[in-house]
């Protein structure tokens, strides 16, 4: 998709418009940021792997990250940082949403090949930090499938 030609007009006909994108360098965006008409987010950062911005609902200032975490565990460990030092920037509260690309334990994992313990760890440790509440979510146990056959299929819980 060509983002510089987004439908902007098709989203306003909805009721919607769009208010951020993330910047890959090379690549098109992976995030795009719609809101309601009449709400005006104010962008506060974003990347590669995240947009961040603040809201205000009913005079309280809220934030909101959207996320789509890189597959690589020293990039996304890069993520866990910057967001620890945009959370202790803005003291308000405050919603992460997204593609993280990490589970928080071995129940998020169906496999024969047991999950690295170092990115598990630190996604545990920067959940913990930041008081961080996992949503209990309903259907499918496991959200992403390598689709390979036999001893190497693994399934997990990512997103």
């Amino acid at each position: 998709m060509n983002y510089d030609a987004f439908p902007s007009t098709w989203l306003h006909r909805l009721g919607f418009k769009s208010f951020s994108f993330n910047e890959r360098r090379n690549l098109l965006p992976n995030l795009c940021c719609i809101c309601a008409l009449n709400i005006n987010p104010i962008v506060i950062d974003f990347d590669e792997q995240q947009v961040t911005c603040s809201i205000t609902v009913n005079c309280t200032v809220v934030f909101l990250t959207a996320i789509y975490a890189s597959t690589n565990y020293l990039i996304r460990k890069d993520l866990w940082h910057k967001l620890s030092i945009l959370q202790a920037q803005h003291t308000a509260p405050w919603s992460f949403i997204g593609d993280f690309n990490v589970i928080m334990g071995a129940r998020e994992h169906l496999g024969n090949i047991s999950p690295a313990r170092p990115p598990i760890r630190d996604f545990q440790q920067w959940t913990y930090m930041h008081d961080l509440i996992h949503l209990p979510t309903r259907g499918a146990n496991y959200t992403w499938d390598n689709r390979r056959l036999g001893r190497r299929h693994t399934k997990r819980r990512l997103d």
